[in-house]
């Protein structure tokens, strides 16, 4: 998949946007870096636009979508490295928050789900294939016990690579991933897409419906970190426009480093 980080962190952000609580989990980009790709999104801004915003214009941004959301606690972003996490570790994450924060996701996004680890011992005669159907089973089990889904992602093959469509023989590294899956969607992008600013998506496999094959063209906004429908507007996309151009106080001359987003209270 091309822009899996961006297409998880516009879906996350949308649903943060109408009210639902969120749990992201990185294991490539930092937690500053995520909570940066959503904002961007959030405020309808660029981002160089972002990086020259005042950390009290940020401040004000941040408020104004806390009303929006509720006040509450709707999202939570939590970075580990990679291949140190298992489904285990992602279980008692969930229970700290709860016992903790009183924070229980409505649905949990894995960045991805290729730099786990299975539970336990780890068995020196599994290859790549074995590793990660464990791993998928797993944490799929993870869904079922809190009644959650869980969104992940998976690289595609270079036989996928540029394609206009994939299928599930393309998916990289292990096909035991997506017998585990109950619903697979692809999100693929050829140049000439690229250049049109579109993504094809398609749905590979569901247990939900008879909808497999389905497929849409998307919007993608590269500098806004958003995909969004195609037949709505661009600007419809977001709740609130944010960011004022014409108001200066909004905006820093010169090339002033981006809001370091671990000092702020980001929990929305």
């Amino acid at each position: 998949m091309s822009g899996k980080t961006l297409f998880m962190c516009s879906l996350a952000t949308n649903l943060v946007l109408n009210g639902h609580k969120v749990l992201y989990i990185s294991f490539e980009d930092s937690e500053n870096k995520i909570a940066a790709r959503m904002a961007q999104n959030m405020f309808d801004v660029s981002q160089q636009q972002f990086k020259t915003m005042t950390e009290e214009a940020f401040r004000n941004a941040f408020e104004k979508f806390k009303k929006i959301c509720g006040n509450g606690n709707s999202l939570v972003i939590k970075e580990y490295p990679e291949g140190t996490v298992n489904a285990l570790m992602i279980k008692s994450l969930l229970k700290d928050l709860e016992d903790k924060k009183k924070f229980v996701p409505e649905i949990v996004f894995i960045d991805y789900i290729g730099c786990m680890i299975p539970n336990g011992r780890l068995n020196q005669n599994w290859n790549t294939n074995t590793i990660l159907q464990q791993v998928a089973q797993q944490v799929r089990a993870i869904g079922q016990e809190w009644g959650i889904p869980i969104v992940s992602a998976a690289q595609t093959n270079r036989g996928g690579y540029n394609s206009a469509e994939v299928g599930l023989n393309d998916i990289a590294d292990s096909y035991g991933v997506s017998m585990k899956a109950d619903a697979i969607i692809s999100v693929t992008q050829t140049p000439e897409f690229k250049e049109q600013g579109m993504y094809s998506v398609q749905l590979l496999k569901t247990r939900f419906g008879n909808n497999k094959g389905q497929l849409v063209t998307m919007g993608v906004d590269i500098e806004k970190q958003r995909v969004f429908d195609l037949n709505q507007a661009k600007t419809a996309t977001n709740k609130v426009n944010i960011f004022d151009a014409t108001n200066k106080s909004t905006v820093l001359s010169g090339n002033k480093p981006a809001i370091d987003l671990s000092n702020l209270d980001m929990e929305i």
